[in-house]
C-alpha cells in the first residue's frame, strides 16, 4: 500500500468515528495531504502561489473600479468605506490614486505580467459578467444583475434624473 493510502486508510491521528469519505474530504486542508508528494511540492507551491497573485490583483482592481463608480455617483469617502466594508483610509488611499489636480482620473491597472486572463476572469466573474462583449452589450448604461437578482447600478444615475 502507498504512504497516502495507507495514511489515509490507517493513520491514528484520524478520529476513529470517521469514515473513509469523511477522512478524504477533510484530508485535503492538512499539512499531510503532501505526504508522498515531495516531488510536485515546489511546482504545487508555485501554482498556488500564481493563484494567490491572480486574486490579489482582481481584489485590487475591482476595488479601484467600485470606488471609482461610487465616486462618480458623488458618495463620500464615508460612504464608500462604509458600502465596501473597507476602512476610511483604505478608500482614501485608493481615491489619492484615482485624483490628479482634483479630477477624478480613469487610471489603468495593469496585472502582473502573464496572468491578464485570469484577472479578467476574476474581474468580470465579480462583476457578474462572463465577457467583455456581453459586458458592453448587456449593460451600456452600467446597470448589472447581481447574483441575488438585485439592481445595482455602477456609475448610472441610480433613478434620479
Amino acid at each position: 500500500m502507498g504512504q497516502r493510502k495507507d495514511y489515509l486508510e490507517n493513520d491514528s491521528e484520524w478520529h476513529a468515528s470517521l469514515t473513509r469519505a469523511e477522512r478524504l474530504n477533510r484530508w485535503w486542508c492538512s499539512a499531510s495531504f503532501g505526504l508522498a508528494l515531495s516531488g510536485k511540492a515546489s511546482r504545487g507551491l508555485a501554482a498556488s502561489e500564481r493563484a494567490v497573485a491572480v486574486a490579489e490583483a482582481a481584489r485590487d482592481l475591482v476595488r479601484h473600479q467600485a470606488i471609482y463608480a461610487l465616486l462618480k455617483e458623488g458618495l463620500s469617502v464615508r460612504d464608500i468605506a462604509g458600502q465596501l466594508q473597507l476602512s476610511k483610509s483604505q478608500v482614501g488611499r485608493i481615491v489619492k490614486i484615482l485624483m490628479k489636480d482634483g479630477q477624478l482620473e480613469d487610471l489603468t491597472i495593469l496585472p502582473p505580467q502573464g496572468l491578464d486572463d485570469e484577472v479578467l476572469t476574476l474581474v468580470l466573474g465579480a462583476w457578474g459578467m462572463s465577457d467583455l462583449t456581453s459586458a458592453i452589450q448587456d449593460y451600456p448604461r452600467g446597470t448589472i444583475e447581481t447574483m441575488e437578482s438585485k439592481r445595482t447600478n455602477f456609475g448610472g444615475t441610480n433613478g434620479h434624473q
